[in-house]
């Protein structure tokens, strides 16, 4: 009388459950079709997951699974791609050397700087680049009209301690603005003269 009891039970509660499932859904296994057994504890079940998952394996280390990568993140660069490399800064133009004075060019493609320092001439030497180079010349003679003489002014200048330039021992009365005409002199074995007449010197 019992067993027929619990079984008419269980049918009702089936017809109740199907009854209130809409149409459409997904059926749950009837797990409540068994039948009731007295002393047996039911497991509830365990709802489907989207993914199967791996079963667990004694003495296998699970390797975690690599976090999404935010939108916007860098990235580290993969092997065998290469890196653009940076722009590399324009080089600057070297400027120009300048030399002091008045610049005379030379026939062997260098220059010439006369100054007045302390009222007296100064001739320095330059290479073609316009950089400073020794005097290679054993002295130079300059010559002009002046205003306050019937006679020209004459100077010799001759090298200097530091051998860099020529400079003149005597006064130089202005007005600084007259033609000057100077000559190098080169002495030694094949002795010679490098002259550059009417020069507009104005210091």
């Amino acid at each position: 009388m019992r067993i027929l009891l619990v079984a008419v039970l269980a049918g009702a509660a089936v017809t109740l459950r199907s009854e209130n499932t809409p149409p459409g859904a997904a059926q749950t296994p009837a797990t409540a079709d068994k039948p009731f057994e007295p002393g047996v504890v039911q497991k509830p079940a365990q709802a489907p997951s989207g993914a199967a998952e791996k079963p667990f394996e004694p003495g296998v280390i699970q390797k975690p699974k690599p976090a999404p990568t935010a939108p916007g993140s860098t990235q580290k660069p993969q092997a065998g791609k290469t890196t653009q490399a940076a722009p590399v800064a324009p080089v600057k133009k070297q400027e120009e050397l300048t030399i002091p004075g008045l610049v005379i060019p030379r026939k062997n493609g260098g220059f010439l700087g006369l100054v007045l320092e302390n009222s007296n001439f100064k001739l320095s030497f330059y290479d073609k680049d316009k950089k400073p180079i020794a005097a290679d010349v054993a002295r130079a003679a300059a010559h002009w009209k002046v205003q306050y003489s019937i006679y020209e002014e004459r100077v010799v200048l001759n090298p200097a301690p530091d051998g860099m330039a020529l400079t003149s021992s005597k006064f130089i009365r202005p007005p600084y603005l007259f033609k000057l005409y100077l000559t190098l002199v080169t002495e030694g074995d094949n002795p010679s003269s490098e002259n550059f007449p009417a020069i507009d010197f104005h210091g």
